[in-house]
């Protein structure tokens, strides 16, 4: 005879070594609200949201549902002062060991922050860290890692930033880094890498705007780099890279743009092996306008064909019937099919010559 235990479904596994702390620190008609962990777990672990927020403020933090081994710290900060706002959403994720996943948000004066942490499954020794620090009437949103990946923004001075980071498979040290710097009421998005890669890759997507400007960088369905630099009341687009390659590559499209300029680069759609490097630069000021499209690969060689420019023959001269000579008329006529003639020959010269 068969004996059947049913057993209850578990949402969470976890071995040993976990302390599950909830701290919430609030001062002065402030609101925080910290939310912790749906586990099971054995003994001695440490899973701690930290929240410290003063003068009417408000922070939400919540903490870990995953399946993890041993030796962890998933630690979620929110540190808010003066009338700010930050949300703090920590690690659904399967993790073996020896891993920092934190997720800190600073917020000063009047801002607003958000910081969304790590959907993933990863092998070990992985640092994936999400940091926003917003400062005087700022914005910021950080969306990071289904994998190994850091997500950084910081902003200053009534700025908006947006930066979405890494769907990806990929094998181990890799560094897929977003960076978000803007200043003086900028907006900067930066979207990351879909991509599915081995190892060793620096996959990094930089926006530096200052002073009213926009900028969007759309980054990597590969290992490649997106770069917008982008100063005083610019705007700058880069879409990079779909592509399928191997290993040590360098596609990098760089726009730099100041005063008042307008940029696009479009990168690399091709299929190559090893050791490129695919750049396109644009570098524009005072009032431009510049757009560069790069490398459809797959292409043999440039042809062209240049269609030669018609050639006008004189008319043949016209004689009187009295007279075997021309007259005056006749005479600057011929003159003028003449020169007619020599210009286009001139021109077609010169044509094929260029």
């Amino acid at each position: 005879m068969t004996i059947t235990v049913p057993t209850l479904p578990m949402r969470m596994k976890r071995k040993w070594d976990e302390d599950d702390t909830a701290v919430t620190d609030v001062n002065d008609n402030n609101s925080a609200n910290t939310s912790n962990e749906d586990e099971e777990e054995d003994e001695d672990e440490d899973d701690t949201a930290v929240t410290d927020v003063n003068d009417n403020n408000s922070a939400h933090t919540s903490n870990e549902d995953e399946e993890e081994d041993e030796d962890e710290d998933d630690t979620a900060v929110t540190d808010v002062n003066d009338n700010n706002s930050a949300h703090t959403s920590n690690e659904d994720e399967e993790e073996d060991e020896d891993e920092d996943d934190t997720a800190v948000t600073d917020v000063n004066d009047n801002n607003s922050a958000h910081t969304s942490n790590e959907d993933e499954e990863e092998d070990e020794d992985e640092d994936d860290t999400a940091v926003t620090d917003v400062n005087d009437n700022n914005s910021a949103h950080t969306s990071n890692e289904d994998e190994d990946d850091t997500a950084v923004t910081d902003v200053n001075d009534n700025n908006s930033a947006h930066t979405s980071n890494e769907d990806e498979e990929e094998d181990e040290d890799e560094d897929d880094t977003a960076v978000t710097d803007v200043n003086d009421n900028n907006s900067a998005h930066t979207s990351n890498e879909d991509e599915e890669e081995d190892e060793d890759e620096d996959d990094t997507a930089v926006t530096d705007v200052n002073d009213n400007n926009s900028a969007h960088t759309s980054n990597e369905d590969e290992d490649d780099t997106a770069v917008t630099d982008v100063n005083d009341n610019n705007s700058a687009h880069t879409s990079n890279e779909d592509e399928e390659e191997d290993e040590d590559e360098d596609d990098t499209a760089v726009t730099d743009v100041n005063d008042n300029n307008s940029a696009h680069t479009s990168n690399e759609d091709e299929e190559e092996d090893e050791d490129e490097d695919d750049t396109a630069v644009t570098d524009v000021n005072d009032n431009n306008s510049a757009h560069t499209s790069n490398e459809d690969e797959g292409e043999e060689e440039l042809e062209f064909t240049i269609a030669p420019s018609p050639v006008f023959l004189p008319h043949p001269p016209v004689s009187d019937e009295n007279s075997t000579l021309l007259d005056g008329n006749d005479l600057s006529v011929d003159r003028g099919n003449y020169c007619s003639l020599l210009f286009s020959f001139v021109f077609v010269f010169l044509t094929f010559v260029v």
